[in-house]
């Protein structure tokens, strides 16, 4: 249920069009389909809150201002996923695309249990100036990751770096650093040789890297087949499970 935070009617004051929204929900059930991923992400129903103060700072993580925005608009219980569209989320003073809690913390942190998602991180917009761009979906997938840590609870493909767990996942291989870009650097890797190429992409096109890695949004692809196994779990276990809990 995504809520979307706007400071004015304006696109590049956060107000966003239905439309939008659904392209990107359509772009999120595309990746989980070619990803092989059974789960299709329904649109139960959009609200619209006109309030600056929590569009601009209602994502800072842990801040005050995030807790009374969840406080306010959350609903539904744990199998239900909320997202809150704001100016720019950060993570202390560092801008990022967007967080949202892991599916492991339900029971202790419900009361913290939702995405927080930069407005201009939707299908059209230019994440790096919110312009609107016309037929051109170039940040499209940060909301595709965001789902794959909320309901999925994947790490990040470089969590761990070379060590033997890693990131816990056994198909996908060990990374020294996040990709950046589009280009394959073996030094991010932590074997010679080894091409990082999401499960389900087409071969043809260009080289693409798994959703839970920092790689741009024109080559992030999709997840393997591990890791849909093990986000499969984690959602029943921790989501599916504890359906009925109320914040």
């Amino acid at each position: 249920m995504p809520d979307a935070t706007f400071a004015g009617s304006a696109a590049q004051e956060g107000f966003l069009s239905t439309e939008l929204i659904h392209q990107q929900i359509a772009v999120v059930n595309s990746i989980f389909t070619a990803s092989g991923l059974p789960m299709n992400i329904n649109l139960a129903q959009t609200t619209y809150t006109n309030n600056p103060t929590w569009f601009n700072y209602g994502g800072d993580f842990d801040s005050q201002t995030e807790r009374e925005v969840i406080k306010s608009l959350r609903v539904g219980g744990a199998a239900d996923i909320n997202v809150f569209t704001v100016r720019k989320p950060r993570d202390g003073q560092v801008p990022i695309m967007g967080y949202g809690t892991m599916p492991q913390q339900v029971k202790d942190f419900f009361y913290l249990d939702a995405i927080f998602l930069a407005f201009d991180a939707l299908p059209g917009f230019n994440s790096e100036g919110g312009e609107v761009l016309q037929g051109k979906a170039l940040a499209q997938h940060s909301l595709d990751s965001e789902l794959g840590h909320h309901i999925l609870g994947l790490p990040h493909t470089f969590e761990g770096g070379c060590s033997p767990i890693n990131d816990g996942i056994a198909d996908t291989p060990p990374q020294r650093y996040q990709t950046l870009g589009c280009e394959y650097n073996a030094a991010t890797q932590c074997q010679a040789g080894v091409p990082y190429v999401a499960h389900g992409n087409d071969p043809k096109a260009k080289l693409s890297f798994n959703l839970m890695d920092y790689s741009n949004e024109a080559c992030r692809g999709g997840l393997t087949p591990g890791q849909v196994a093990a986000g499969l779990e984690n959602w029943y276990r921790y989501r599916a499970q504890n359906a009925s809990m109320k914040g």
